[in-house]
């Protein structure tokens, strides 16, 4: 009995030494890193790179709205975000450890978010801003 179970914790230990080890963990890639934008409205919205520019009329949209602006172009990896709303001037607006970040934004108003994006592996990093719009369709 005792013999048999050692054979079979042998043969479990040699298959698992034949997985062999994992790959070591990548480091990320910062320099594809953009920021997109787009307005929370009532309609699907989409994002795009650097400026955005939503509608406000009467059923269509908050106002106050969102901007939502969201880091895209990053390989999978390690980063930490360091966001700053360029248009009050506050620093740290939005998690280090979030990948986007939602600023109040009124009608006939802009929002200009910058973020440093940094690579925790290499501590290489990039920074990018994007620009929300919120105007005025009804008067």
């Amino acid at each position: 009995m005792t013999s048999k179970l050692l054979s079979a914790l042998s043969t479990a230990v040699l298959g698992v030494a034949a997985l062999g080890q994992s790959a070591p963990a990548q480091a990320g890639n910062v320099s594809n890193a953009q920021l997109s934008c787009y307005i929370d409205t009532y309609a699907y919205d989409y994002a795009t790179i650097g400026e955005c520019t939503g509608v406000w009329t009467p059923g269509t949209a908050n106002n106050p709205s969102q901007a939502v602006f969201q880091v895209v172009g990053l390989t999978a990896g390690s980063y930490t975000f360091y966001w700053t709303d360029m248009s009050t001037g506050q620093v740290g607006v939005c998690g280090t450890n979030s990948i986007s970040c939602l600023r109040s934004i009124r009608v006939n108003q802009f929002k200009t978010v910058r973020v440093t994006v940094i690579d925790n592996a290499t501590g290489a990093s990039k920074t990018v801003s994007a620009t929300a719009e919120f105007l005025d369709g009804w008067n």
